[in-house]
C-alpha cells in the first residue's frame, strides 16, 4: 500500500500470505518528490502486538540526524564541537563547556530531493500481530524560509562551543554541517500513514489444540515451525511446556520462551547462571558436565567470577539443563540468554 502528497511518496511492502512464525520482512519505501530536503523525524512500523521497528531521530534505530549538545544564548545558538581525536588519544572528559551545553540540536542527514530510502524490518509472523501492519511517517520539510537552520563555518582545533550561524539556503555536500534545534522538530510536523493487510497460514496442529493437549489454557506462547511444536508458558505452575501433535510432552522449569526461541535462530545459546557461592557453582558445573553440557566461569579481561556460570546450550540439551535446574531447586527465570 502507498500514500503520498506533492512532497513525499511513502509505500509499505509485505507478502500477502505468511506461514505461522516464519521470519517475514516488511519494506518501507520513502521517495522525496519535492525540491526541498526532507527530515524524517520517525518512521514506525506497528501491529496489534505493538511496535515492530522504528527509525529516526526519535526512533529505536537512529537515522537521518544525530543529536548534539549546544547552548541557546541571546545572540543565537552555539554548538559543542569535539574534533576527531588523534590515534591513541583518550576521549575528553566532561568539562565546564559540556555542562553549559545543556540544550540539544540535531545535525541533519536528510533525505535529499529525488532520493529514495528503503528500510527493511524483520519480524516473526506471530498470531499476536493480527492481520495488519501499520506504518507511520512523521517528517519535516527543511525550508530555511519556514524554519531556522544553522551551520558552523569552521571546525575548532579543540573542544569548544562554536557560534552557529543561520542560513537562508541549503546545499548539502560532503562535510556539510547543518543544525536544527531539537525543539523545532515539533513545529510544522507532517504525517503520512499507510497500512498493509496480510494473512497468517495456521498449521494443522494449531494453538487451541496444543493448549488442550498440554492442559495450559492461557499464557505466553510461540511456535517452532521446523518441529511443529508449540511452546506454552504456564505461569501458574512456573513451567514451560513444549508440545506437538503426537509424541511426549516436554516440561521445563520456569519460563523458557526466550531460550527456545533463541535456539531457533542460533546453533547454540549462552545462558548466564548466577549462583550464590563458588561452592554452589562448582557443584552445578559437575552436574552440567555429567549431562554433557559445557559450563565455565565468567571471565573478562583477566577477571574471573567464580559465582557466575556461562552455559553453552544447544537444542538437544534443553531437557538435560531443565533437570539440572530443577535438581537444585531453581527455575529458569531472570537468567540472561545470548545467541552464539
Amino acid at each position: 500500500m502507498s500514500a503520498g502528497d506533492n512532497t513525499l511518496y511513502f509505500e509499505l511492502e509485505l507478502p500477502a500470505t505468511l506461514d505461522a512464525w516464519e521470519l517475514a520482512q516488511a519494506r518501507a519505501v520513502i521517495h522525496n518528490a519535492s525540491t526541498q530536503p526532507i527530515l524524517p523525524v520517525e518512521l514506525r512500523l506497528s501491529s496489534a502486538a505493538g511496535i515492530v521497528e522504528s527509525w529516526g531521530i526519535e526512533g529505536r534505530i537512529t537515522y537521518w540526524g544525530q543529536r548534539v549538545q549546544g547552548r541557546k544564548t541571546r545572540q543565537g545558538w552555539e554548538v559543542l564541537l569535539d574534533p576527531l581525536p588523534e590515534t591513541g588519544q583518550v576521549a575528553l572528559p566532561a568539562d565546564a563547556q559540556a555542562q553549559e551545553a545543556s540544550d540539544a540540536l540535531v545535525r541533519l542527514e536528510p533525505l535529499l530531493p529525488g532520493a529514495t530510502e528503503t528500510l527493511v524490518a524483520s519480524f516473526e509472523a506471530a498470531y499476536t500481530h493480527g492481520d495488519q501492519l501499520d506504518a507511520t511517517l512523521r517528517y519535516l520539510v527543511l525550508d530555511p524560509q519556514v524554519r531556522q537552520i544553522y551551520t558552523v563555518r569552521e571546525e575548532p582545533p579543540q573542544r569548544a562551543l562554536v557560534r552557529a550561524e543561520p542560513v537562508d539556503r541549503l546545499q548539502f555536500t560532503e562535510g556539510s554541517n547543518y543544525y536544527l534545534p531539537l525543539e523545532e522538530l515539533a513545529a510544522h510536523l507532517q504525517t503520512l500513514e499507510v497500512s498493509q493487510r496480510f494473512t497468517i497460514q495456521h498449521p494443522d496442529f494449531d494453538l487451541d489444540q496444543a493448549r488442550q493437549r498440554a492442559g495450559v489454557a492461557a499464557g505466553p506462547f510461540a511456535y517452532e515451525p521446523a518441529s511443529g511444536h508449540w511452546i506454552l508458558v504456564n505461569a501458574q505452575h512456573s513451567r514451560t511446556v513444549r508440545v506437538g501433535a503426537s509424541g511426549p510432552i516436554q516440561k521445563l522449569p520456569g519460563n523458557w520462551l526466550d531460550v527456545l526461541l533463541a535456539l531457533q535462530r542460533y546453533t547454540t545459546v549462552d545462558i548466564y547462571w548466577q549462583t550464590a557461592t563458588a561452592e554452589e557453582a562448582m557443584r552445578i558445573s559437575a552436574l552440567l558436565a555429567a549431562a554433557g553440557m559445557r559450563a565455565a566461569n565468567y571471565t573478562h579481561k583477566g577477571y574471573v567470577d567464580a559465582t557466575l556460570l556461562v552455559i553453552t546450550l544447544d537444542s538437544s540439551r534443553s531437557l538435560h539443563l531443565g533437570r539440572v535446574i530443577e535438581a537444585v531447586g531453581k527455575r529458569l527465570n531472570d537468567f540472561r540468554v545470548e545467541g552464539s
